[in-house]
């Protein structure tokens, strides 16, 4: 559950810091508030243990499945991530990075050396800079962490295939590449790193 809740949660930032129209239209949640039944029989607070309440719920969610939305957890996840995307855009060296970046952008290309075709989504590109990054939703967003998070899951391979796709589809190098870390929880605290040339050739082997 906590997995798919990070997953979710995952792509919702993305879609808000990357194609915020997008977002409008794909993410929602639902709201406990607007529940049926506010108490329940003993006076208390009704959840939606109650069938009027439960039903409410499926509901929601069977009309946001068939209209392709994504129903974030609650409103407090909702609203976290808004106050995620402000501290990516109020940082003014995560601002100028994704600045004229094409984003999200779905590229295809054969390996030259192997012959394999290969396809990514790349975050965030410019080509005129030759740059390209990741956005990374942390728990800890400081130099050790994403140290540890790189080591796991293998950012630097990740981000030296995004650069390797690039240089073919544009035939030029693209030798720059950053990740822009938010943390998940207040202050949400956002911190771009570049990731530099030895990193990206050691992932590149």
């Amino acid at each position: 559950m906590e997995a798919s809740k990070a997953l979710q949660m995952g792509k919702a930032i993305h879609s808000l810091i990357l194609e915020p129209e997008k977002f409008k239209k794909e993410f929602t949640f639902i709201d406990f508030e607007e529940r049926p039944v506010k108490v329940n029989a003993k006076g208390g607070v009704a959840d939606y243990r109650t069938k009027l309440n439960a039903d409410w719920k499926q509901n929601q969610m069977d009309a946001a499945q068939i209209q392709g939305i994504t129903l974030l957890p609650s409103k407090e996840d909702y609203e976290a991530i808004l106050q995620m995307g402000e501290a990516v855009k109020t940082n003014k060296a995560a601002a100028a990075l994704l600045k004229e970046c094409k984003n999200e952008e779905v590229i295809q290309w054969t390996d030259p050396e192997s012959g394999v075709k290969c396809k990514a989504i790349v975050d965030f590109h410019n080509i005129e800079k030759r740059m390209n990054g990741d956005l990374k939703s942390m728990e800890n967003a400081s130099p050790y962490s994403l140290s540890t998070y790189m080591q796991k899951w293998s950012t630097h391979v990740q981000l030296a295939f995004y650069s390797d796709g690039l240089e073919q589809i544009h035939k030029v190098p693209f030798n720059t590449s950053f990740i822009i870390a938010i943390e998940k929880k207040a202050p949400f605290i956002c911190q771009p790193y570049f990731v530099d040339e030895e990193d990206i050739e050691h992932g590149r082997a």
